[in-house]
């Protein structure tokens, strides 16, 4: 099994290679590659004959930094019902890790657009959906695109819910082709 990793941040690929390194003797079953436009998601990364047989994608949620910022005072009061002045993340990430222009519904919605163009070569496009009021408009987003199938998938871990939304260009002939000559063997 192989995967194919791309970020927008060069450190961010810096430390992953590190990781990978340290954890991978020989070599990695991953490939890392370096998107420098921030609005683009596949051009550059997916090359005309590769193949994948799905893309995972976790968007940056949120809108702008004010936005993160009341998220995370948001999720320590509803975690211990006390409001506070200071709040520390329990998470790492960069500013464009948790927030662009438009946030996850902008992000996600760019990418269903982009996915078009290698819709032969991507057996299923997936995203990670935090904001379950973004749900709608991306189900009419999709409505309005020529996918054969797409599929919301509920994930919930303690207190956490979020969910995946995929989609897939494929018919069910390709489908079929798709796992015969890739997964059968």
């Amino acid at each position: 099994m192989n995967f194919t990793a791309s970020d927008i941040d060069q450190e961010a690929l810096r430390i992953a290679q590190y990781i990978l390194n340290r954890n991978f003797q020989d070599s990695a079953p991953v490939k890392l590659l370096h998107q420098p436009f921030s609005s683009i998601m596949f051009k550059g990364i997916i090359q005309p004959d590769d193949r994948f047989d799905f893309v995972l994608c976790n968007p940056p949620f949120h809108e702008s930094a004010e936005e993160a910022r009341k998220a995370a005072f948001r999720k320590v009061r509803n975690l211990t019902g006390k409001d506070v002045q200071r709040v520390v993340r329990n998470f790492s990430g960069g500013s464009n890790e948790l927030w662009c222009r438009g946030g996850e519904k902008e992000f996600i919605s760019n990418m269903i657009a982009e996915s078009r163009s290698f819709k032969q070569q991507c057996f299923w496009f997936t995203s990670l959906v935090s904001k379950s009021a973004n749900l709608d408009f991306l189900q009419k987003k999709l409505a309005t695109t020529p996918t054969t199938e797409t599929r919301i998938l509920d994930m919930s871990q303690g207190h956490k819910s979020s969910r995946l939304i995929a989609w897939t260009f494929l018919d069910k002939k390709q489908q079929i082709k798709w796992r015969e000559e890739r997964w059968k063997k």
